[in-house]
């Protein structure tokens, strides 16, 4: 059994696995709806979820299916959590599966200890519009209640740099932070 396990619910946050290698430390465990995403992202383990409601898809962005396609096959993912020691939980907020999830997660882990799971998030750039942020912030606003260990990585854009290239050096930040704690 490895240590810890980095659990990446959503695209954007399985594009995340581009900038890990394979380790004896960690599994990278990809959850998401959309099959096409799945079969691509570089993990070790792919889960996917909300088949019957998603129909293979992703969430488009409704943070609602990504709740429901959550509690439709959250047995495996809790199962899949208890095998590591410390699980890194790795969501960009404000999108569907992500933020749903994210929601969702939360209330089943009343029952464990809270140093175990440290939670990645981003918050949507202020150009992905003020739904978005909203849904971001009722997230997080559960996550401090709860006095879950949360990372969030802020929505501030470099003008000079392309919408690409913006969440591409979020990835790298988000990735070095989370390699910094594992090492």
């Amino acid at each position: 059994m490895k240590k810890y396990g980095i659990l990446a619910f959503g695209g954007g946050a399985n594009d995340i696995f581009e900038n890990f290698e394979k380790s004896c430390l960690y599994d990278k465990i990809s959850v998401d709806s959309d099959i096409s995403k799945l079969e691509k992202v570089n993990a070790d383990i792919k889960i996917q979820i909300g088949e019957n409601i998603t129909k293979g898809h992703g969430c488009g962005s409704n943070s609602d299916f990504g709740a429901i396609a959550f509690e439709t096959d959250n047995d495996y993912i809790i199962q899949t959590m208890e095998n590591y020691e410390k699980i890194f939980i790795i969501a960009f907020l404000g999108g569907g599966l992500g933020t749903g999830c994210i929601r969702r997660l939360s209330n089943y882990l009343y029952g464990y200890d809270k140093r175990n799971f440290i939670f990645f998030l981003t918050r949507p750039f202020s150009f992905e519009g003020k739904s978005k942020n909203n849904q971001a912030q009722e997230v997080l606003k559960k996550l401090i209640e709860l006095n879950l260990n949360t990372f969030v990585i802020g929505d501030t854009l470099d003008f000079k740099v392309t919408f690409k290239e913006a969440y591409k050096k979020r990835n790298e930040m988000m990735s070095n932070l989370i390699k910094n704690l594992i090492i």
